[in-house]
Order: structure tokens, then sequence, then C-alpha cells
């Protein structure tokens, strides 16, 4: 107790006290990531024990351990009875930290099987409880089959089974708890992935959110304010407007500061700021886009056909939703004349029923052009030849797809691409929504 005072007395200044949990941090963080994760009840996201769930075990426990007494194999001596006793709390324990309470339980299985008295069926099985929990709460399956087939073979060569008698033991028992513990990994897993793609469905719906924020309020209110300088202006003279205009302009373009700092953090929070970067820059305008891929397919002698282009004046495509699509058929576009051969043909198809917008881009070469280069002597020059053939057959490379196709499935929609060696459509359909 002297000794407990001193403490007490030493640690009592305000530093002291500061420093004591201060190296108890530094205690616990000195545990590796890796073993403080295998502490882990469960590795499920939509999963987790419970209260309730822990009880529930730890009644089972004592279920086994009261059946076990009841038999008189189980209950002949004190070490069978206390092996019983010490395997069924092991399925409490692993109840709450899985790993540990298999590990355990195999164990006590372990010396049960070497111990020289009888024991019963609890102190012998009871190890496929904890090994259900290890499959159910998502650990590694390699840490699972081990221990099973380390318990396995223990009952091989302490338990003095056979092979046959081990392998009818496992399908008797550890066969149902597998299956049961590989059932509930399954559908929580499942639960994951479901939690997953809602989370990734919540992430393109609050891009689009931001985009079309952006596009509509932002845009406007920025031209409101251009307005209200241009109008102070035109008329100096005016200090009554001027003073009124003052008092709008500058509550308007506060708030339209703060609505793109918001756009800008929610973005940033779904983990695309570059995809925030794309969408708060104002799209090229289509027509300057195709204006431009034509001069430089008019100079190929190649042709480009665009048909459907009024699709995009549809009531049900807002202004957000049109910028989007505005930079898809841009990349189609410059995708397609960049890998253009000569004498071909590009087509941009778009159609609307009103309630589906779909596009089709497509990029052909003519069949007769580039043939086949002359094989000339030597292994150097037939590799150069083949080299050549190859890259002369390639229409497009699909560079820049993967973002339209972000895009597309942002908007609700899809996008898929096919190619052979003399053509490469890419094709996308989008479902038509009122604008927000």
């Amino acid at each position: 107790m002297r000794r407990y005072y001193r403490i007490v007395t030493v640690i009592s200044g305000p530093s002291d006290v500061i420093a004591v949990p201060t190296a108890w941090s530094r205690i616990f963080s000195r545990i590796p990531p890796r073993a403080a994760a295998l502490a882990r009840p469960s590795f499920f996201d939509t999963w987790q024990p419970t209260t309730r769930t822990h009880l529930l075990h730890a009644g089972l426990a004592v279920f086994l351990v009261l059946v076990s007494v009841v038999d008189t194999a189980a209950s002949g001596t004190a070490t069978s009875l206390g092996l019983t006793i010490f395997n069924a709390l092991c399925l409490p324990l692993a109840s709450c930290l899985p790993l540990v309470g298999a590990v355990t339980s195999l164990a006590v299985t372990t010396a049960a099987l070497a111990v020289p008295d009888s024991v019963g069926l609890t102190a012998t099985s009871a190890y496929w409880g904890p090994l259900v929990l290890l499959a159910s709460r998502g650990y590694h399956p390699g840490a699972v089959w081990s221990l099973a087939t380390t318990s396995l073979l223990s009952s091989i060569f302490l338990g003095g089974l056979t092979s046959l008698d081990a392998l009818t033991a496992f399908v008797i028992v550890g066969a149902p708890c597998m299956t049961l513990g590989l059932t509930l990994r399954h559908q929580r897993q499942k639960s994951d992935e479901a939690a997953r793609q809602r989370r990734e469905r919540r992430g393109l719906r609050q891009r689009l959110l931001v985009s079309e924020l952006h596009d509509t309020v932002v845009r406007n209110l920025t031209h409101a304010v251009m307005q209200a300088e241009q109008a102070k202006i035109a008329r100096p003279e005016d200090l009554e407007l001027t003073r009124t205009l003052d008092s709008v302009i500058g509550p308007v373009r506060s708030a339209t500061g703060q609505l793109r700092y918001l756009l800008r953090a929610m973005s940033s929070a779904s983990g695309n700021e570059a995809l925030l970067l794309l969408s708060t820059t104002p799209p090229r305008p289509l027509e300057e886009t195709l204006a431009q891929a034509e001069q430089i397919l008019t100079q190929r002698d190649t042709t480009l056909e665009v048909t459907g282009l009024e699709a995009l004046d549809t009531a049900a495509i807002g202004p957000g939703m049109r910028q989007q699509i505005t930079r898809v058929l841009a990349e189609l576009i410059e995708n397609a004349v960049k890998y253009a051969s000569v004498h071909g043909r590009v087509t941009l198809l778009l159609e609307t029923d009103g309630g589906t917008l779909e596009c089709m881009c497509t990029n052909t070469r003519d069949p007769t052009r580039h043939q086949p280069p002359r094989r000339q002597a030597g292994h150097r020059h037939r590799a150069e030849a083949e080299q050549e053939t190859q890259q002369q057959q390639v229409v497009s490379s699909g560079l820049g797809l993967d973002t339209a196709r972000r895009r597309i499935e942002s908007l609700g929609g899809a996008l898929t691409t096919t190619h052979t060696p003399r053509r490469w459509t890419t094709a996308f359909s989008i479902p038509l929504t009122p604008a927000i």
C-alpha cells in the first residue's frame, strides 16, 4: 500500500497525469495493424455481432456443458469435466474474438485427445463451433481450413482413430458445420457487395447533382452578377441604381463562392476530385468539335457523317446532363478522328424516343486501302513488316473510353464497345428523366 501511495504522489502532478495515457498510447501503438485486425469480431461492414449474439453463444456453451455432465463418460473424472468446460467456454470467447477462441479450442481439444482419461464428445468435437464462427465472420479461408486440418490430424495421431474413422467423423460433424459457416459467410458477403454498390450509385448521383448545380444555379448566379456589373458601367450617373446593385452584387457573389466551395467539398467526399475538375470546367461546344474534326478528316479524304443532333434539344435533357453528353460525344469524335485511316468514314448517330437517348459512333476504313506491305528478305525486315501490318490494322485503341464510360454510368446509362479488324463501334444508351 505504501508503494501504491508513493506512485500516486509521483504522478499526481499535471504533467505526469498527461504522461500516463501517453505511455499507454505508445504501448498500444506498437501493436502491428495486422495483429490488431485479427482481434476484430467480424470483417464484414454490414454485419457485426451484438451483445445478444454473445449471450446466445454463452447459453449454447452452458447447454453443451449440461449435456456433457449427464454423460457419465464426461463426468467420470475431474480432468475430463474440466476439459469439457474449457472447450465449451471457447465458444463465447470465439464470439468476441473468433481467432483467439478457435486457437484456444484447438489447444483444449488436442489436450483432451492426449490425456489417457475417457472424455466426452463435447471435449473432442466442440472446436467445430469456433471454426464455424471463424468462417462466418469473414476470416481468411486459409486460416479456417488450416485449423480444421490440424484438428483432423490431431484426432488421427493423438486420438487413436484411423483415417477412415476420422474422415467419417468429419463428414458427420465437420462438414455440416463448415457448410453452415460458409453459407453465412456467402450471405454476408452478398450484403457487403450490395452495400458497396449502393454507395457507388449514391456517389454517381452525388456527382450528377454536383454537375447539375454547377451548370445551372452557379452559372446563372455568375451571369446575374456580370449583368449587374455591366448595368453599373452603362449608367454610372444613376447613384441610386449603383447603390441598389452594390447591395445585390455582394451577397450574390458571396453565395456563389460558398456554393462552389460546397460543391467541391461534396465531390471530394465521394473521392472523385479529378472528375470534379472535369465537370466544373465548361465543355467545348459540340459544333466546334465537329467543325475541327471535319477539317482534319477532309485532309485525309475521310468523310464525317453526323445525324440526329437535334435529339440533344429534348426537354428531358437538363443542362447538367447535356454537358456530360457533350463531353462524351467530344471524346468519341476526337478518338475516332485520331485513329481514322485515309479514305475511311466516321459516323455519329443520335436517336431518342422520348424516354431513352441512344448514340452510336463508328470508325471504319476503306478495305482496299493499306494492303499488307511487301515482304523483304531478312529476319529484321520481316519483323518490321509484321509490326507495320499490325499497326495498320488498328482502327482505334479506345483511349479515354474509361472516362466516357464513367460519365455515362453517372447518368444511369451504359456504354459498350465492339471492334473488328475493319470497324470500331462505340454505343451508349441513357434513360431520360426530368431535369433536376
